[in-house]
């Protein structure tokens, strides 16, 4: 992209504003800001890009970052600084208006916010509350990455940085795909709305990547080592190990995140002796019952208790995001070399279960599913399964 922008136009006798990226005189700290400076009619203006590097970072005749560790995101959000400036008169060039620092300025204050509106969308939407909460993730996430988001801004340079950014979160690809996917529902929605231009839609030529899912479970020897290991950090009570606890608790259970995060005493009942879970899907609103002192044992029962007696809320834990991450780091300190996420323990759970004999369907009115074709996908076999059948046949 061209950091300086030109006349549209030779005999157009308006004159545009040109801009331009420098940085600011060094601060105490040591530091400079870079700014991004607008030229009309011998009048300069400067603007901040919020972004401050040291002053060997800065290329001043290539008007770049160099040999810093984010170079590239911050060259990129850059470039969307003198994007959104230059499309701000390129919109008030088209409506008729005159084009000065006050009418640019009033332009960019004045148009809804991206993110508000994505953010007021879902909230008043009539999808469900699960897929409400999913798509809020990805509002989260751009409240993270950016103070404020006009709809003009959202270019595929900007939608490139984002990308970068979410896999630096060490998000997996599919992740990544899904918060873009979120993205690209309500740039059409805003579209059709009138809010942005049909002809600048940035997904237009972006591709999503995505990878084939594969559902990672545990088999029983890498469960038993997390168990173990789960032992040996309990008595720390520290945020590892509560993390730990409620994902053995949905290795025994089969439950997601969501539901798991959304328990109570309440859903416990005993009938006839059995104590049972019962509760409704946050995902798709299905009713469950799980006879939890029967699954593995009541070992979730144990796990409960433990947290009932010190006064603990069990089902009180970090985020998804968070969960997963400290997961990775106990699964590698468990001396496993699967990775696994939370939502590893409910492929576990249903994988054990068909392996050990368990009927499809009984597994599938465990975990909720309203297909059998849903359940169906844990049907594969352990080899030690295989090979202990074989055996038995021959």
């Amino acid at each position: 992209m061209n950091l300086i922008a030109t006349n549209f136009c030779k005999n157009d006798p308006l004159r545009f504003i040109q801009f331009s990226l420098k940085a600011s005189k060094i601060n105490k700290y040591g530091c400079t800001s870079i700014q991004v400076e607008a030229k009309l009619n011998h009048r300069v203006k400067h603007y901040s890009t919020h972004i401050v590097v040291s002053p060997e970072q800065w290329d001043s005749r290539k008007r770049i970052i160099i040999d810093h560790p984010h170079a590239a995101e911050l060259n990129v959000r850059l470039k969307e600084c003198i994007a959104l400036f230059e499309t701000s008169q390129i919109e008030l060039w088209k409506q008729g208006l005159p084009i000065s620092m006050e009418s640019m300025e009033q332009y960019l204050n004045g148009g809804m916010d991206f993110i508000e509106y994505m953010d007021m969308s879902i909230r008043s939407g009539n999808g469900k509350d699960s897929t409400k909460s999913n798509r809020l993730t990805t509002v989260k996430l751009l409240k993270r990455y950016t103070d404020s988001l006009g709809m003009h801004c959202i270019t595929s340079e900007w939608l490139l940085g984002f990308r970068q950014w979410l896999i630096r979160q060490q998000m997996h690809t599919n992740t990544v795909a899904k918060h873009l996917s979120h993205i690209r529902i309500y740039v059409n929605m805003a579209i059709s709305d009138g809010l942005m231009n049909d002809c600048g839609n940035p997904f237009v030529g972006f591709r999503i990547r995505s990878v084939p899912s594969s559902h990672t479970y545990l088999q029983s020897e890498e469960l038993m080592k997390l168990e173990h290991y789960a032992a040996s950090i309990r008595d720390t009570f520290s945020i590892q190990s509560h993390c730990l606890d409620a994902f053995l608790f949905c290795c025994y259970t089969g439950l997601r995140y969501s539901d798991f995060i959304s328990l109570s005493p309440a859903k416990y009942h005993i009938e006839d002796g059995i104590c049972w879970l019962s509760f409704i899907t946050k995902k798709t609103g299905t009713s469950v019952r799980i006879p939890v002192s029967l699954m593995f044992n009541g070992k979730a029962l144990l796990l409960v208790s433990k947290y009932e007696l010190y006064g603990i809320n069990f089902y009180k834990i970090s985020s998804n995001q968070l969960t997963d991450f400290y997961l990775r780091h106990i699964a590698h300190n468990a001396g496993l070399t699967t990775s696994i996420s939370f939502h590893t323990a409910r492929h576990t759970n249903a994988t054990l279960l068909i392996n050990k004999g368990v009927s499809i369907t009984t597994v599938q009115s465990l975990l909720g599913h309203t297909s059998l074709r849903m359940t169906e996908k844990y049907c594969k076999l352990l080899e030690s399964t295989i090979i202990r059948e074989l055996k038995q046949a021959f």
